[in-house]
């Protein structure tokens, strides 16, 4: 994402923070949550978000770099593909219990599925990965994908 090239961590990327304009292009709306830091990982003073789209790591406090914006686009992408959230208990949510959140990914997926051959349920699956490292360096290659994705269909 251009931002990451900003050094900017959105930290809450969902759909109540992306909007269309006439164009049918999307635009980010919501930066409040947003770090500005120039090296990464940053350890984050305290954990903000919407708490169903918190990655594993901030959740649980811990350091956080763009890999933690890709868990919320896998999210995102969960959610317009599928038309609801992912787990119901969102309300309750508490960052002592990221643990109990099942990954929904696992590692035999993650082998199988090529990102050049994936559609966007399989992109959402990849980037909700509980680990940063199972994400990728990159946002680039699932967008590239999710573009041939829809030029195909």
């Amino acid at each position: 994402m251009e931002i990451h090239e900003r050094d900017v961590l959105l930290r809450d990327l969902t759909c109540n923070n992306v909007m269309l304009d006439s164009q049918g292009r999307p635009w980010l709306i919501d930066f409040g949550a947003a770090l500005i830091s120039e090296t990464w990982p940053v350890q984050p003073p305290m954990t903000v978000g919407t708490p169903r789209c918190l990655c594993p790591e901030a959740s649980n406090r811990g350091p956080l770099d763009q890999r933690c914006d890709y868990y919320s686009f896998g999210n995102l992408l969960h959610e317009l593909w599928h038309g609801e959230q992912r787990w119901a208990g969102a309300a309750e949510f508490a960052a002592d219990v990221a643990d109990a959140i099942p990954d929904p990914v696992t590692e035999a997926l993650r082998r199988r599925i090529r990102i050049s051959e994936a559609g966007p349920c399989e992109l959402a699956f990849r980037l909700l990965g509980r680990e940063p490292d199972t994400r990728g360096d990159s946002l680039q290659p699932y967008l590239d994908r999710l573009r041939t994705w829809m030029d195909q269909h």
